[in-house]
């Protein structure tokens, strides 16, 4: 594989030495001919992910490790935890491209020969598979059938609705279940967006979800038509939709929190005194705090702010160097409840590569195994179970330097640093800068 890499490598240095740019024709066959090659490598790549996650180590009973290859179609519970950071994947899209692999592969030939063949893409061939995750080989060789070669000319939005009416015709009692699971899937996520903004998803019933949607709908048009003369009124519906759902939601609801602003550790040694040896200092007498990175923080504003929603105001002390949380230490294996919220504030999420699990619903667990590893900040990070355990899996190795920086390194012997959050800036952005 690595010969077709080479030869992709040398077509793209080709490129510099064109005296001519080519015809649009030949422009466009070019984008056709580089999409048919990316499919039919998707296709091969899907075939040895699916062999990888068919193999398992397990442990023999006199402690020495080996390896058994269970039939294409079985999936390792670890395998994701490899490939993910092999291709640059976060945990949830690593393990759906590992279970769709491994699902087109054992089960879906029409599938996969298409992908082969160059004429399907992998997006298309994914929406495929998720709407016959859990149909029976029977089926699933009945819907290709009628699929192909239509589907071919669909979008992926398209080829999904084309399959699920197919689905609809040859086994509808599968969907009648689905639609049940689906909503006991119900839910809200929330991650960060553009600085100063949040992203929310949400899985609802659908009569619900339209009725809670008819609200927002009809409140958001009212401010637009009651707001029109305000200079801060919302410009487009959308805008006023996002205004309107915050308002229904806020209006109904008791918010109590408490407030935690970061500085300099060197800032909180000094008393916040100027001169105090340190990048930040606080003018006492106009009531701001100065924070690299962020600014200037002025008292008044965040107490206008706690009033609302806060119960409590705190200042937490940060690394000047990379911003991360600094402090405590035990003598006990179980950390108590203070400095397991400092590691879980200082993680942020589940400290694997590519894991995006929010630290609150981790374990703080020892990279040393206690008591030969302290339970201290310096030997603490934030792990969700399925982490914690693949920590634990033959081959793999963790570290943590006294940064928090942590550097995995999986049974092939590859390495990968994860961060903790970065407290100089509004949103972390990874390694912090040399």
């Amino acid at each position: 594989m690595e010969e077709v890499a080479a030869l992709a490598r040398a077509e793209f240095e080709a490129l510099g030495t064109e005296t001519a740019r080519p015809s649009d024709d030949e422009l466009t066959e070019d984008v056709r001919a580089c999409q048919r090659a990316i499919n039919a490598l998707t296709a091969v790549q899907a075939v040895r992910m699916a062999q990888y996650a068919a193999r398992e180590d397990v442990r023999h009973e006199d402690g020495t490790i080996g390896q058994r290859d269970f039939p294409v179609g079985h999936v390792s519970p670890f395998a994701s935890a490899v490939i993910g950071p092999e291709l640059g994947l976060g945990s949830r899209a690593a393990e759906e491209r590992v279970g769709i692999s491994a699902r087109v592969v054992s089960t879906m030939p029409g599938t996969l020969r298409a992908m082969a063949s160059g004429e399907l893409d992998w997006h298309r061939a994914r929406a495929v598979a998720t709407e016959l995750h859990d149909s029976s080989p029977e089926v699933v060789a009945e819907v290709e059938d009628r699929l192909f070669p239509a589907v071919l000319r669909d979008s992926a939005g398209e080829a999904r609705r084309r399959c699920r009416r197919i689905l609809q015709r040859v086994d509808s009692a599968s969907l009648v279940e689905r639609a049940k699971r689906a909503r006991e899937g119900r839910g809200l996520q929330r991650w960060p967006g553009e600085p100063g903004v949040e992203e929310w998803h949400a899985l609802l019933p659908a009569e619900q979800a339209a009725t809670a949607w008819q609200a927002v709908d009809a409140l958001a048009r009212r401010y637009q038509r009651e707001d029109r003369q305000h200079a801060d009124a919302p410009a487009t519906l959308e805008q006023a939709r996002g205004d309107a759902l915050l308002d229904l939601i806020l209006g109904h609801a008791s918010v109590q929190t408490s407030l935690v602003f970061t500085v300099p550790e060197t800032f909180a040694q000094s008393g916040g005194r100027p001169g105090g040896g340190c990048e930040a200092d606080r003018d006492g007498s106009a009531g701001v705090v100065h924070v690299p990175g962020v600014g200037a923080l002025p008292w008044s504003g965040i107490g206008s702010l706690a009033t609302s929603f806060a119960t409590q105001i705190s200042i937490a002390s940060c690394d000047p160097a990379n911003g991360a949380l600094t402090g405590m230490a035990t003598e006990v294996y179980r950390p108590p409840s203070a400095l397991d919220r400092f590691v879980k504030d200082r993680d942020g999420t589940c400290r694997f590569p590519g894991c995006a699990a929010p630290a609150q619903r981790c374990d703080a667990d020892h990279v040393v195994a206690w008591p030969a590893g302290p339970t201290d900040r310096t030997n603490l990070m934030s792990l969700c179970r399925r982490h914690h355990r693949t920590k634990q899996q033959p081959g793999w190795r963790v570290a943590m330097d006294a940064d928090a920086v942590v550097t995995w390194t999986n049974p092939l012997g590859h390495s990968f640093t994860t961060y903790p959050v970065d407290y100089r800036q509004t949103v972390s952005t990874g390694p912090p800068p040399t």
